[in-house]
């Protein structure tokens, strides 16, 4: 076959590319208002703004001078904005959405807005911009930060709403503080923790994790965990570490990302499911799934069954675990964690 207008090499190349679409289909698909790109991942972080700030970093404005035009109005109106440091702008980027490199989208210019009421996400257009997405405080079920390397990825989640941030790791310690606190906001009240540790024999990757803010809220709050392993998935039977983790606010559920494709042997990252305990109402386990409904929200999580049966002995009566099957919810299909769409670079 022979594209008409191109040489036969060129026309070899484009089938070659297409051939390779179809086997290496969206990890990380792209958003309603993401545009096909060309060209490679972004950001550059070895420039500067003309404010000084690192280029290609998500920043918390300084002032509002630094929003863009329209944003905090909006965001003000959508989720209860109301000073400056509640929003974060996250440049445009151009990611890939596969975990090969080989389909580009841009991504427009956004601000995140975590106000006294919801989270928005309002995204820049060629006539100003528009809340894309809005996930109330009092709806939110579970937060998942997936990282790996210089990519961090962070989705919230209610009943009928998921918002999708996607950013690099150098800029969320700026972002830490603010998670933080939305997230105590939500969790209420501390809940009783049972004395448990498995965690003697780990490597420092997941002892670190365990203290980490991605698990743990306040300094000094009893951590219990149960360690096991869980599917990696990729071309390879391989497995990685998993770990169920309970403090005071928070189920916690810790995995390793997906190996990059063509390179299964190495896994670098985190996955952190955090559900607020108090809006847990049912967990049960199906073969290798681990569901977990909160909020109305249901997620189904790949697991070992040991792992799962483990934490039912060791949690047993601090957390909702049921035999009967899962109660129905609504809202949009259930998202696994993030695999190989790790291996890409954020903004």
């Amino acid at each position: 076959m022979v594209i008409e207008g191109a040489s036969v090499e060129d026309s070899r190349g484009l089938l070659d590319r297409l051939r390779a679409w179809r086997r290496n289909p969206d990890v990380d698909p792209p958003e309603a208002w993401e545009s096909p790109a060309e060209g490679r991942a972004l950001p550059d972080l070895g420039g500067r703004t003309a404010t000084g700030r690192p280029a290609g970093l998500a920043y918390r404005p300084d002032d509002p001078g630094e929003i863009p035009p329209g944003a905090f109005d909006a965001l003000s109106d959508a989720c209860g904005v109301r000073r400056a440091d509640q929003v974060y702008v996250l440049p445009m980027t151009i990611r890939p959405t596969d975990d090969l490199g080989r389909r580009m989208v841009r991504s427009p210019r956004a601000v995140l807005g975590i106000g006294d009421d919801a989270l928005g996400y309002w995204v820049e257009e060629s006539r100003g911009g528009t809340v894309r997405a809005v996930v109330t405080t009092d709806e939110l079920a579970v937060l998942e930060e997936s990282r790996v390397l210089l990519y961090t990825r962070l989705r919230f989640s209610s009943a009928t709403a998921d918002l999708t941030v996607r950013l690099s790791t150098v800029a969320m310690p700026d972002l830490r503080p603010t998670l933080a606190a939305l997230r105590r906001r939500v969790a209420g009240s501390p809940m009783p923790v049972p004395e448990r540790r498995d965690d003697a024999g780990l490597v420092p990757k997941w002892q670190n994790a365990l203290r980490s803010p991605a698990v743990t809220l306040r300094e000094g709050d009893t951590c219990a965990a149960v360690v096991g392993t869980a599917p990696l998935g990729g071309r390879l039977a391989a497995r990685g570490i998993a770990l169920l983790a309970l403090t005071p606010f928070e189920l916690v559920v810790l995995t390793e990302p997906a190996p990059h494709r063509g390179n299964e042997s190495a896994v670098y990252g985190v996955n952190a499911v955090q559900v607020p305990r108090r809006r847990l109402q049912s967990l049960d386990s199906q073969g290798s799934e681990l569901w977990i409904v909160a909020a109305g929200r249901e997620l189904r999580i790949v697991l070992d069954p040991q792992l799962v049966a483990e934490a039912r002995v060791a949690f047993d009566e601090l957390l909702p675990w049921s035999a009967a099957s899962t109660p129905e919810t609504r809202g949009p299909a259930p998202r696994e964690p993030i695999g190989p769409a790790d291996r890409t670079s954020g903004s």
